[in-house]
Formats: structure tokens, C-alpha cells, sequence
């Protein structure tokens, strides 16, 4: 009988913790502040730094069909490079456009990124035989010469989960996961 009862109410508070990540969102989502910070042309101060340490652009592109909303602002569909920042001691992400910021959305939680996350969820490119060969040579006989003073870009990968009355995208940058909280409604 203490094993069934035991079993029940391990299971009643399992239950419970997945009905709280709905409502965890839901506070997190109304204790998340817009940003108040202006930029000058709507341009990225740190861009530039972003792009003389790396050969092409670091961060993913992102694609929505449909609208999202973030309290008062509503991001229309469309591509943006989205690109994660600190203002403030807080967490932002810019959905930029053309270069130009579009919108700054709040990062309502931040996690670690889990060991073995990229060699798992991002598909590695393939090599014809001909990639294969070259590299092997390039290796063997190039080991020592630098191909470029440009490092390679952190690791990135976004997913977007359906969570009720919200919509979760989680940016994987580098070491960290940000968490983006969006309404599927306007009000």
C-alpha cells in the first residue's frame, strides 16, 4: 500500500511540473520588459566587430510565415538574422532586416546548451569522394599552412515548439539556449 501511494504521488507532482511549464511561460512571458534602448539607424553597434572576427555573418537566418507577438510589438513575417545581445545585464535578441535592427525581443530564459547538442540535432554535410580526397591531401600536405586568419562560426540551431496560447522558439548560439516567448494571438 506506502508503494502504490509513493508511486501516485510521484506521479501527481510529475504531472504537475508539465502543467507548470505552461504557466512557467506564461509568467515569464508577463515579467519580460520590451526594450527601451534606442540604436542610432537602427544599425548594431557591436556588427562590425561581429564581422571582421568571422569570414561570413555567425548567426542562422531565420524564417516565419506566420505573425508573432510580443506585447506591443508584432513581427511580421518575413527573413531575419537574428542575432543574440546584452543590454543592460539583459539577454535580447535582434531581428534584423536588410543589416538594419527590426526588432529587439526579450529573452525570457536562458539555459545551457546540452553536451553533444549539435552532433546530434545538426545534420553534418556530406562529402562526395572527391571532399573526402581533398581534404586528405590538404591535410596531410598543408598541415601546418593557415587557410584564413577568420575563425569559424559558433554553432547555431533554432527550434520553435507549440505550447498552448504560445509559441517557444529556442535559439541554440554557441553555449547557450535562449528562449523567445511569442502570442499566437494579438490580445
Amino acid at each position: 500500500m506506502k508503494k502504490t501511494l509513493i508511486t501516485m504521488t510521484i506521479l501527481l507532482g510529475l504531472s504537475s511540473a508539465s502543467f507548470a511549464a505552461n504557466y512557467d511561460y506564461y509568467n515569464l512571458y508577463n515579467m519580460a520588459e520590451e526594450n527601451t534602448t534606442k540604436f542610432m539607424h537602427n544599425v548594431d553597434p557591436y556588427q562590425d566587430e561581429d564581422y571582421h572576427r568571422y569570414a561570413w555573418s555567425p548567426y542562422p537566418l531565420f524564417r516565419t510565415s506566420s505573425y508573432l507577438y510580443f506585447k506591443s510589438i508584432t513581427v511580421e513575417p518575413g527573413y531575419y538574422l537574428i542575432t543574440p545581445r546584452k543590454i543592460n545585464e539583459k539577454t535580447f535578441i535582434f531581428f534584423k532586416d536588410n543589416g538594419k535592427i527590426k526588432y529587439v525581443i526579450p529573452v525570457v530564459k536562458t539555459e545551457r546548451t546540452p553536451i553533444d547538442f549539435y552532433k546530434t540535432k545538426v545534420p553534418m554535410p556530406k562529402k562526395t569522394k572527391w571532399d573526402k580526397f581533398s581534404q586528405g591531401i590538404k591535410n596531410t600536405f598543408f598541415k601546418y599552412a593557415k587557410d584564413s586568419k577568420k575563425v569559424p562560426p559558433p554553432p547555431a540551431f533554432i527550434e520553435t515548439v507549440d505550447e498552448g496560447r504560445f509559441f517557444i522558439i529556442k535559439f541554440y548560439f554557441g553555449d547557450d539556449c535562449h528562449f523567445m516567448a511569442f502570442k499566437k494571438e494579438k490580445y
